[in-house]
């Protein structure tokens, strides 16, 4: 008989994957209507989701373990084993590191408006960086 599965994290790697995907997209609605930190938020959230569904698929596991449902980008990167390949393409590893170093409150939950500037760099280099993973990890 088959070992029940753990309700403990729970949510299948293909759902980060479309989720990642859907919301790159709103991502790119809200910046063309001035919606400047959810677009951040969601092309951000969109990285962390496709990370998710990495570590999924790296480790050939249907659901995501719970104790890697987090926001820290850094622990999915290295348990999707992406580090090596994140490093040895320098531009998109000075991309990643500099918002991986940023992906936290202060980032995600501004208390100020980011300017077009600001949103237009930070949601170009979010949408490189997923096109990158998404090439890493389809």
């Amino acid at each position: 008989m088959p070992a029940p599965r753990s309700t403990k994290g729970g949510t299948r790697g293909t759902v980060y994957r479309e989720i990642a995907r859907q919301r790159l997209a709103d991502a790119k609605s809200l910046l063309n209507h001035a919606r400047f930190n959810e677009a951040i938020y969601l092309a951000g959230y969109a990285i962390e989701c496709h990370l998710k569904f990495a570590v999924c698929k790296r480790n050939d596991a249907i659901y995501l373990p719970a104790n890697l449902e987090v926001h820290d980008w850094e622990r999915l990167v290295a348990a999707a084993g992406l580090a090596a390949d994140i490093k040895a393409q320098r531009p998109m590893a000075l991309i990643y590191y500099g918002l991986a170093e940023q992906w936290g409150p202060a980032l995600r939950y501004p208390t100020a408006n980011y300017s077009v500037s600001e949103a237009s760099i930070l949601y170009k280099e979010m949408h490189a960086l997923y096109h990158f993973l998404k090439e890493l990890a389809p």
